[in-house]
């Protein structure tokens, strides 16, 4: 999508971001994660419209799926969806998107 951004400036605007069933926040994968969206947003030709698919999805069945995938519990999976998406607001409301 940034590559097409940059092909067609003035109709493709790109939404960056973690959805909340990705399963890979952790600050490591985040502080790269937000590296890269910062760098598209302030490169030449580049620019993030907004931060998404961002959210919480706390259905039942999904966060106990991702839990025995995990082998976590399913408080420590809202729990990672709860810190992905803060983090993501904070970052959204410092590039102004």
């Amino acid at each position: 999508v940034c590559a097409l951004r940059r092909r067609y400036p003035d109709i493709v605007f790109p939404c960056l971001g973690l959805h909340p069933l990705d399963g890979t926040f952790d600050d490591e994968f985040w502080a790269e994660t937000r590296r890269l969206i910062v760098e598209e947003h302030t490169s030449d030709g580049g620019g993030v419209a907004a931060l998404g698919e961002i959210g919480l999805d706390f259905s039942r069945a999904l966060v106990r799926e991702q839990a025995a995938a995990r082998g976590t519990s399913e408080e420590a999976v809202r729990a990672a969806q709860v810190a992905a998406f803060e983090a993501q607001v904070a970052l959204a409301l410092d590039l102004g998107v």
